[in-house]
């Protein structure tokens, strides 16, 4: 559950400026949603492809960086 409890901070510091963004609206459910994989606003982030993308972009981007 710390994952979750780091979540929900998260969105505590950051809730007033976000909220004022269309595009985190849906991100504030997201603690509340008991299988956010099953959520088509979340399943992609969930898939093999994203992991596997997520995972490229940040290698070229430590790559950059290093």
């Amino acid at each position: 559950m710390k994952n979750h409890e780091k979540t929900q901070e998260f969105f505590q510091k950051q809730a007033l400026e976000l909220q004022a963004q269309v595009e985190w609206r849906d991100w504030f459910s997201l603690p509340f949603i008991p299988a956010p994989e099953q959520n088509p606003t979340f399943s992609p982030y969930f898939s093999r492809q994203w992991a596997d993308t997520f995972l490229v972009s940040l290698h070229n981007f430590l790559s950059v960086l290093f």
